[in-house]
């Protein structure tokens, strides 16, 4: 029995106010969050059709086809999208080219040995500027192909935040859930026990 009362005292009780004020709280930034998710799904929707209409323009208006069953195969990515916090599952937007990381990995031993240094130098240079998908197609590009690629690449981080914002609504619907269940048990005179 003194265990229970001592285990009680090191964790304070909730009072029904603290419970229905952390509820409120937690509902308006539910909302707040949720306001963010869809205005982020309205930007992308827009960013997406006017990628997808350029698209349609630049094929139109050119002799060849420009789409995903004409893409060079040897292109490399310009972007990634990582976790940046595991815990939390946050996603952001990064680069792959030009990180210490990627410097090291090419040659951990550069300032040791001179030869060969001009090889390093050409794939240094080719990490620090990546060469432009859209020059696949020719160096006269199409404008409209261009707004194309413009467009789409401004949904990468549209794409993240929407990401972010789903898992942040999941996280904030868990814990209201939490909470309401916890409301009711101390409305009906049970001790909460989480």
């Amino acid at each position: 029995m003194a265990e229970v009362s001592g285990s009680e005292e090191a964790e304070p009780q909730l009072t029904r106010k603290d419970l229905e004020d952390r509820l409120d709280d937690l509902l308006a930034t539910y909302l707040r969050t949720l306001d963010t998710y869809t205005s982020s799904r309205s930007t992308l929707h827009v960013k997406l059709s006017d990628g997808f209409l350029d698209l349609a323009s630049a094929n139109f208006t050119a002799q060849r086809r420009y789409g995903e069953d004409f893409y060079d195969e040897r292109m490399k990515a310009q972007v990634i999208v990582k976790r940046t916090d595991i815990k939390e599952k946050q996603v952001d937007i990064a680069s792959p080219f030009a990180s210490d990381d990627d410097a090291q990995k090419l040659d951990p031993q550069a300032s040791s040995s001179d030869v060969g240094s001009s090889d390093r130098d050409a794939k240094m240079q080719a990490l620090e500027n990546p060469r432009d998908p859209i020059l696949q197609y020719g160096a006269f590009i199409n404008p409209t192909l261009r707004r194309s690629q413009s467009a789409f690449q401004a949904t990468l981080p549209i794409i993240a935040e929407l990401v972010n914002a789903i898992h942040s609504l999941n996280e904030l619907g868990n814990e209201i859930g939490r909470t309401r269940k916890t409301l009711a048990r101390l409305q009906r005179g049970v001790t909460p026990t989480d």
